[in-house]
């Protein structure tokens, strides 16, 4: 039987590279994206690689705010059940753009405002329906691993600790949800470095993970790759002041 799966922020490397994967085995989406045209695109892209059916809904998700009816009519789509919900969202933390300080208030809203909303709306129909896995992509900002940019830093790790605790109150009824962290994306945002580096992660390899951690989604948090969990180990485990030492 094939997967019925939500994309919320369709559009992104990894987004598209995750899709193609679930495409080829026969999926059916609803692709959730802000730009109409290039999501009807990838629907094409998907339905010629073997996906079933793919519904594209277009709205300006980090501004939603009927989360719970706009995703009620997602998953009427797909039959009234669903099987993934992935959460593609907002600015990653190495884009330039989070340094500009009029960015700040659009980095909460995006990374976390919008996303809030879309995940309880995710976590109440996978309740009701008590199956189905919901896999948040944040950033390892969220566990302080660098200093990059105050609001997108809170952002995340405000969305981090929300799936953490959506992922206790889903366990007793037979679903999931997962947080995956990771942090440099070897792709267009990275288009300017040429150095390979070890924690970074191509689209492919995101998909492929993601994938991996939605058919077993045992581990309430994940780390792509995993040696960022080791780094982010690490530094938590250092003294304060010395972490404000290296931040300066």
């Amino acid at each position: 039987m094939s997967k019925k799966i939500i994309i919320l922020g369709a559009l992104s490397a990894m987004a598209e590279a995750t899709a193609l994967r679930y495409a080829r085995q026969g999926a059916e989406f609803v692709l959730v994206a802000r730009n109409g045209l290039r999501a009807e695109q990838l629907a094409q892209q998907l339905e010629a690689a073997g996906a079933v059916r793919c519904t594209t809904c277009v709205t300006d998700d980090a501004c939603e705010q009927g989360a719970d009816f706009s995703f009620g009519r997602m998953v009427a789509d797909l039959g009234g059940h669903v099987d993934l919900v992935f959460v593609f969202y907002g600015f990653l933390s190495h884009q330039s753009n989070v340094k500009q300080r009029m960015a700040g208030p659009a980095i909460v809203r995006s990374n976390f405002s919008g996303a809030v909303q879309w995940c309880q709306a995710a976590a109440a129909q996978l309740e009701k329906q008590r199956s189905g896995v919901l896999v948040a992509v944040c950033s390892v900002v969220s566990d302080q691993v660098r200093h990059s940019n105050d609001a997108g830093e809170e952002a995340h790790t405000g969305l981090s600790r929300l799936i953490e605790t959506l992922s206790q109150r889903l366990r007793p009824f037979g679903a999931s949800a997962v947080v995956a962290k990771l942090d440099l994306l070897d792709g267009p945002v990275m288009s300017s470095h040429t150095d390979n580096y070890m924690l970074w992660a191509t689209p492919a390899r995101v998909a492929e993970q993601l994938v991996m951690i939605a058919q077993d989604p045992v581990e309430p948090i994940v780390y792509i790759p995993c040696l960022w969990r080791k780094v982010t180990a690490v530094v938590r485990d250092l003294p304060a002041r010395i972490l404000h030492k290296i931040r300066a």
